[in-house]
């Protein structure tokens, strides 16, 4: 088991998955690190669609799969929607 940490730039327009290859996770944590508000949910998520992960000036809040002893999920499982530019963390344990 290993961890990993990136940190994912949002795009002008769209949504952005946390990964294009299909990396088995125990535990995946978003954290929302910009001023605007972003939305976490599958590929259909928008500004309308999704989690919201509220911003804050210190740090916004996060969201996590919470840990499992077996792969539970996927990293392109996952995908953010938001203000263009928006810095987003994500920390997952492989």
């Amino acid at each position: 088991m290993a961890w990993v940490s990136i940190q994912i730039t949002l795009p002008a327009s769209g949504n952005i998955q946390l990964s294009t290859s299909p990396i088995q996770c125990r535990q995946v944590v978003v954290q929302n690190n910009s001023g605007n508000n972003c939305y976490l949910g599958d590929s259909t998520v928008s500004s309308s669609k999704g989690l919201v992960l509220l911003a804050s000036s210190v740090a916004g809040s996060l969201w996590s799969t919470g840990p499992s002893v077996a792969y539970a999920s996927y990293l392109s499982d996952f995908f953010l929607a938001g203000t263009s530019g928006g810095k987003i963390d994500v920390f997952y344990n492989t």
